[in-house]
């Protein structure tokens, strides 16, 4: 392990198919003394994990530890992000103080990074009829109660790291406002006083190419979040033209914008030095044929059902969050 020593405030690193894979050797690799860790992983290392952090617990009994069982773009991987600060436990809720609810107590886990607040999915795991997902250990404590719902700050310093989050999504209409729909039919009739689905073909015509294959979303600005919905590519009868989505309409008077994907021309985000979470299609789900593959300088999240900056959804293909150290 060779970590970069352009970044004295944090360390990331990745690894695939944990086999020989040892926490304490990463502990003593690192150029600084650490105060915390964030320690996300696929489900299926729970068990790995708990062991790797009982050992560090015996090493150095001050650090902070958040781990999570969060979706990574890999199936089989642990990620590592050491600091040279704590981390902030802004908030968090016990899953004994909500076992009458198990049905809706397990809604997100909330990273904030540059004062960004960045809503994760994460993997419900049953291990022997315990729900695990996530803990916190402060510094000199033990592990405390398992956790359904947590939001943290992350400690990427603002003068030695960048922020940036990009949708492949582009817009292709202005602020519409919605004027008529049919609820039980998920359908939008009428757009600021068109046609809806007349002015939905008019802008394909005119920003598609021919021979490429396009997506689109509607985004829809209720109760100050943007959520984002699928639109279905039919044409309908010229008298009861609209645009078919697949979740109920916004309410009448709501405002929305029409987003364009085009699967031709995706691209994989890249990063040298930091973190990235990145929206994924499942049939991606990534695999490494080779046993304890290393990444250094890099903590790669996934997401396959999206996730949210700010009340703002990001559920398109290659959508993704940045968090890159400024080179030195």
């Amino acid at each position: 392990m060779k970590p970069s020593i352009r970044c004295a405030r944090h360390h990331c690193r990745t690894i695939y198919n944990p086999v020989t894979y040892n926490l304490q050797r990463s502990y003593n690799s690192l150029p600084f003394k650490p105060k915390a860790l964030f320690y996300p992983h696929s489900s299926n290392n729970i068990q790995r994990v708990s062991h790797e952090l009982q050992i560090l617990k015996d090493i150095d009994p001050s650090i902070q530890v958040v781990t999570a069982s969060i979706d990574m773009k890999y199936k089989d991987a642990i990620g590592e992000a050491w600091f040279d600060k704590p981390i902030n436990i802004n908030s968090y809720r016990r899953y004994k103080d909500v076992e009458s609810e198990i049905s809706t107590a397990f809604d997100h886990f909330r990273m904030v990074i540059h004062k960004k607040k960045i809503d994760l999915s994460f993997i419900h795991m049953f291990l022997e009829e315990q729900i695990v997902n996530m803990y916190v250990k402060e510094p000199h404590g033990e592990f405390g109660n398992l956790l359904t719902q947590l939001e943290v700050e992350l400690p990427f310093d603002e003068n030695e790291t960048t922020y940036t989050s990009k949708s492949q999504y582009k817009a292709i209409s202005g602020k519409l406002k919605v004027n008529e729909i049919s609820e039980e039919d998920y359908l939008i009739k009428k757009l600021s006083g068109f046609n809806a689905g007349a002015l939905f073909e008019k802008l394909k015509d005119k920003t598609e190419l021919m021979g490429k294959d396009y997506k689109y979303l509607l985004e829809v600005n209720e109760n100050g979040k943007r959520n984002r919905v699928r639109v279905h590519d039919e044409h309908f009868g010229e008298e009861d033209l609209g645009i078919l989505i697949d979740s109920p309409p916004p309410a009448v008077g709501t405002n929305c914008q029409l987003y364009q994907l085009c699967m031709d021309d995706l691209y994989t985000p890249v990063i040298f030095n930091g973190l990235l979470i990145e929206k994924y299609h499942k049939k991606n789900h990534k695999h490494f044929l080779r046993d304890d593959v290393i990444v250094e300088n890099v903590l790669n999240l996934g997401a396959t059902s999206g996730f949210m900056v700010d009340d703002r959804q990001y559920i398109g293909f290659g959508d993704h969050v940045k968090i890159e150290a400024i080179d030195q």
